[in-house]
């Protein structure tokens, strides 16, 4: 081969050579941009997981502020009105958070009366169960249970992350050494929590520690006179035996059995003449923001049939008579002296109130107007159908568990 080759050979050499260098720097260029573009969709995403993670935060303050304290006071919203369930709930904080300034409790009564109005009050027996266990310190079952729902993450938070990253959760463990001793779980496993326990406490809890006559009851009022001659009225009497505890039907200011009345219709004048005391139907007292007057009872006693005052019905399964007084210890006595409830069965009773320096005593064929349950109520009805008498002795009257 001549020069002229040789020459020819190193040329196409050297342009092949440089084409090859080329090549390397187009490819060199074209890895830089894709790895300034993943740089910046990594970027996008690492903003997108903070952003997520920022709502998680704020997440956990709202378990922590709301849903928290609506668990705790779920019992204290039962079957009332939500007028009523943010008076109550504004008072639980004051009392279970007194460090907390007013216009703070005032700001988180409104939606933790909302939520707590979602929440089945028979799922709140495990803070009273820890408490128990616990000595009585609520401190601890306070700071367990805290604890379980600020670690709860909102629903689909793992399946938000995985759409921005698929590989978020690798890459967040492969520099953790050290496994967290507090592990975050996911929203359902609140749901289950609220439903193995809101069995347990239907079936099992509340139907054993809560009086069977501690409800609500609603019904139209006679007068009756000396000869037992009833006059029906226009007036309906709705009342709510409130057996108060730490937990369960816990009501702020009330701490024994208590009685709340309000009487209602077009009749109600009738009524003031009769002797009741005007602040039977307009209370001033702190204890009635349920808009009822709160008479507490200092003493219960089961009275016999040839002893009843209540001559109406043939018969009752149990007649009590109650002692009762300002639910507030004043000395107004703006509760009558004495009141008495006759059980029929489970769903009826009769009430009075005598005494009343008049010719006339108050007399009110009630229905029970439950805010239990109804779980919780099939229970306690097929335990007082199975033997009656036992039911109602099962928890006395005057004979509180304290630690309810």
């Amino acid at each position: 081969m001549g020069a002229a080759g040789k020459d020819k050979e190193s040329l196409i050499a050297d342009m092949q050579g440089s084409i090859n260098q080329v090549e390397g720097m187009l490819r060199d260029i074209e890895k830089l941009k894709v790895d300034a573009q993943e740089r910046q969709l990594e970027s996008v995403r690492q903003q997108k997981l903070s952003t997520v993670d920022s709502w998680r935060a704020l997440w956990a303050v709202f378990m922590l502020l709301i849903v928290f304290p609506a668990w705790l006071f779920a019992g204290v919203v039962e079957g009332s009105g939500f007028r009523a369930s943010v008076g109550l709930v504004n008072a639980a904080l004051r009392g279970n958070f007194p460090f907390m300034p007013d216009i703070v409790n005032f700001c988180l009564s409104w939606p933790v009366a909302i939520v707590a109005k979602f929440i089945p009050s028979s799922t709140t027996w495990p803070f009273l169960g820890v408490g128990v266990i616990g000595g009585g310190f609520v401190a601890i079952p306070m700071i367990v249970f805290a604890i379980f729902f600020v670690t709860r993450r909102f629903p689909y938070y793992k399946n938000v992350k995985s759409k921005i990253d698929p590989y978020w959760e690798q890459k967040a463990n492969e520099h953790v050494v050290v496994q967290a001793a507090i592990k975050s779980g996911p929203f359902s496993t609140l749901i289950v929590f609220f439903v193995i326990t809101g069995l347990i406490g239907s079936f099992f809890v509340l139907p054993n520690i809560r009086l069977t006559v501690a409800d609500k009851w609603s019904g139209e009022v006679s007068l009756v006179d000396a000869n037992g001659k009833l006059y029906p009225m226009d007036v309906q009497l709705s009342l709510d035996f409130v057996d108060p505890g730490k937990v369960v039907d816990y009501r702020p200011g009330m701490y024994q059995e208590t009685l709340l009345l309000k009487f209602s219709g077009n009749d109600v004048e009738k009524l003031r003449a009769s002797g009741v005391s005007d602040s039977l139907f307009e209370s001033k007292l702190s204890t009635t923001v349920l808009g009822q007057k709160a008479c507490a009872i200092k003493k219960a006693s089961v009275v016999s049939d040839a002893q009843g005052f209540l001559s109406i019905a043939a018969h009752n399964v149990r007649r009590y008579s109650f002692a009762t007084e300002d639910a507030d210890g004043g000395s107004a006595g703006d509760c009558p002296a004495s009141m008495h409830l006759g059980v029929v069965d489970f769903d009826n009773a009769e009430f009075a109130i005598n005494n009343l320096g008049g010719k006339y005593w108050i007399y009110a064929k009630l229905k029970r107007d439950s805010r239990w349950g109804w779980i919780e109520r099939f229970r306690a009805e097929s335990n007082f159908y199975k033997n009656p008498g036992k039911a109602l002795d099962s928890r006395a009257l005057g004979t509180p568990l304290g630690y309810r």
